[in-house]
C-alpha cells in the first residue's frame, strides 16, 4: 500500500463517496498518471485507489503486480515503486489548472525519510552495467528521463566523433575512427583525414627526391675524385 499527496488538485468532501462524479473522475486521472509513471516496472497490472483524503488529496492505494504482492522481495518490490514514482517527469506548472497532476510518494512501512528514493543520477548508475555506471547519467524529456552516456546521439554533451564512432571503454567514452580504403582518419574525434593516395604519393616523392640528391653527391664527389687524380705533380 503506498500514499501519494497530490498537490494541484483541491480534495471536496462528495470525493470521499466512491460512486459520486468527483470521486469516478479523480480516480481515472490518477490511474492514468500512475499507468505511465510504472510502465517500466516489472509486472505492473495497473492500480487500485482504496480511499481519497483531504490535503491537497492524500490518495491511498496498491499498485498491482504479479506475481501478487505474496512476493518474499516484497520489500524490494515496494522500493522500486517509490523510485519510479518519485523520479517520474511532472508538470512544470502545477497549478490547480494544469493538465497533469503533481504529487509525491510515500510508503506507510518505509517512509522517504527512512527509504529515500534514489534521485535520477543515482538510479542510472544502479541499473547501468557495473564496470560502466560512472559514466550514465540522467537526461530528462518532457514525459520521462533516459539513462545516458557521452555516446548517446542528439543529447547534452554528447560526444562528435565526426567519421567515427563513438563507444563507452572501461576508460570512458572513446571515438573509434573509421578503416577505410581511400583515407587515414585520426584524432580524437577523428577529425583528420589524411588521403592514403596522397601520403603515398609524399613518401614516394620524398625518397624519390631524397635518392636524387644522394645520387648528384655521388657524382659530384666522383668528379672531384677523378679530376684530382688526372692533375700531374708539381715539379718544382
Amino acid at each position: 500500500m503506498l500514499l501519494a499527496r497530490v498537490t494541484n488538485r483541491d480534495f471536496s468532501e462528495d470525493m470521499r463517496d466512491s460512486s459520486s462524479t468527483a470521486h469516478r473522475s479523480f480516480v481515472d486521472e490518477f490511474s492514468r498518471t500512475m499507468d505511465r509513471v510504472y510502465h517500466n516496472v516489472s509486472g505492473y497490472r495497473g492500480t487500485r485507489v482504496l480511499t481519497l483524503r483531504r490535503g491537497s488529496v492524500v490518495v491511498t492505494y496498491k499498485v498491482l503486480l504479479h506475481p501478487p504482492t505474496g512476493d518474499p522481495n516484497l520489500d524490494r518490490r515496494a522500493l522500486e515503486l517509490l523510485e519510479a514514482a518519485n523520479t517520474a517527469t511532472q508538470p512544470h506548472n502545477c497549478s490547480r489548472l494544469s493538465e497533469g497532476l503533481c504529487f509525491s510518494t510515500s510508503s506507510p512501512r518505509s517512509t522517504r525519510a527512512e527509504a529515500p528514493a534514489l534521485n535520477a543520477t543515482e538510479l542510472c548508475r544502479k541499473y547501468a552495467p557495473a564496470n560502466f555506471s560512472q559514466y550514465y547519467y540522467p537526461y530528462r524529456t518532457p514525459n520521462s528521463f533516459l539513462c545516458v552516456t557521452n555516446c548517446t546521439l542528439n543529447v547534452p554533451g554528447s560526444i562528435d566523433c565526426n567519421s567515427g564512432f563513438c563507444r563507452v571503454t572501461l576508460e570512458g567514452p572513446r571515438c573509434f575512427c573509421p578503416d577505410v580504403p581511400w583515407y587515414l582518419t585520426s584524432g580524437g574525434r577523428c577529425q583528420t583525414h589524411i588521403s592514403k593516395l596522397g601520403l603515398g604519393l609524399g613518401v614516394g616523392l620524398g625518397l624519390g627526391l631524397t635518392l636524387l640528391i644522394l645520387l648528384i653527391l655521388c657524382i659530384v664527389l666522383t668528379l672531384r675524385l677523378t679530376k684530382g687524380k688526372r692533375e700531374p705533380p708539381d715539379s718544382r
